[in-house]
């Protein structure tokens, strides 16, 4: 047990450290290739000032949903390795159960030895649970009144920044981790049966085929002002601009776009919406700038989300109207830039 939750802490800060600089080469590669067709498009004059711009828009940037983002961000980095903790004794927990059930029902079985192509193979279903159950958890998060309550958290910012992927409740947050760990404990305790590999084995195997997936879907800018496409793949991956799309607070782009990485889920559910090349999108809730902007403070991001969930809960309290939205044309507000 201790030596799972070592290489649990272990991983966790290798996988957050290479994760920032996959983030950061990402956001920066995408800023210079989007700087340059700018500058091909308009003839504009090339500067330091104008590129730092391009890259961080004051407007955006400066606005108070950005500042959100950035405090919630910091109290996540504080307090997420703890939290890790308790998901790992959740998942051993789970996980091994499953393993002691299989063992009592075929006690003669003998643990097979796992080579290069069975480790390949139980990490791409790792990663398949995984991605799944982060569909799953995303999905009822939008159809589940109390849950949704939670969720508008993330949806409630108006400009999306990489730092926006922390925007999360942290009851939220949770239901989030506890899902995935439910469905990826499945597999796990399964290959813990079969197979001659350690939880710890497992929770690499895990990790790796996650940050490769996390790299191979552009992840940094999902949340961000470049709207990049994959084109055809986009049939399998969820691409930049599909997760922008379901931040878009128009009422047509509602509850579209939930997968993680893989957008097969949402063709099969129904979810999917792949948007228009050079569309423009307005975020937030989707039910006036009055409603966002109550999310927009401390209070709202951590302490409104538990009373109206409680409401919806007891009383079963409904929102008000969407309120229609067409793509923005003005110049944007400080706090409603658009991408």
């Amino acid at each position: 047990m201790l030596d799972f939750l070592y290489s649990k802490l272990h991983n966790l800060h290798w996988e957050q450290f290479t994760v920032v600089g996959s983030t950061l080469l990402t956001f920066f590669f995408a800023a210079i290739v989007s700087f340059i067709g700018q500058f091909q498009r308009l003839r504009m004059h090339v500067s330091f000032a104008g590129f730092w711009e391009h890259c961080f828009p004051a407007a955006g940037w400066t606005s108070t949903s950005s500042r959100i983002d950035i405090i919630m961000y910091v109290a996540g980095k504080l307090t997420r390795g703890l939290l890790a903790i308790g998901d790992a004794f959740l998942a051993v927990g789970v996980a091994s159960g499953i393993a002691a059930g299989l063992h009592s029902v075929m006690p003669q079985h003998v643990p097979l030895h796992a080579g290069f192509l069975t480790v390949v193979s139980w990490s791409i279903v790792f990663f398949l649970f995984a991605d799944f159950a982060n569909f799953f958890t995303h999905y009822l998060q939008h159809k589940v009144g109390f849950l949704w309550e939670l969720h508008k958290v993330h949806h409630s910012a108006t400009f999306l920044t990489p730092l926006t992927t922390a925007r999360m409740h942290p009851l939220g947050d949770k239901f989030d981790h506890i899902g995935a760990i439910l469905l990826g404990a499945l597999p796990m305790g399964l290959c813990l049966f079969l197979y001659q590999l350690s939880l710890a084995d497992m929770l690499i195997m895990m990790g790796n085929a996650n940050l490769i997936g996390t790299i191979l879907v552009l992840d940094a800018l999902r949340h961000s002002h470049f709207p990049v496409s994959f084109g055809k793949l986009d049939f399998v991956l969820i691409s930049p601009h599909m997760h922008q799309l379901h931040h878009s607070a128009r009422f047509e782009h509602w509850d579209k776009n939930m997968g993680n990485k893989l957008s097969i889920w949402d063709f099969m559910f129904g979810t999917a919406f792949i948007p228009d090349k050079g569309e423009i999108l307005t975020y937030g809730i989707g039910r006036g700038a009055a409603l966002d902007a109550e999310y927009h403070t401390l209070a709202g991001v951590y302490v409104r989300p538990v009373i109206n969930m409680f409401k919806v809960m007891v009383f079963g309290a409904q929102e008000p109207p969407p309120i229609p939205i067409e793509a923005p044309r003005a110049t944007p507000s400080a706090d409603h830039p658009s991408p």
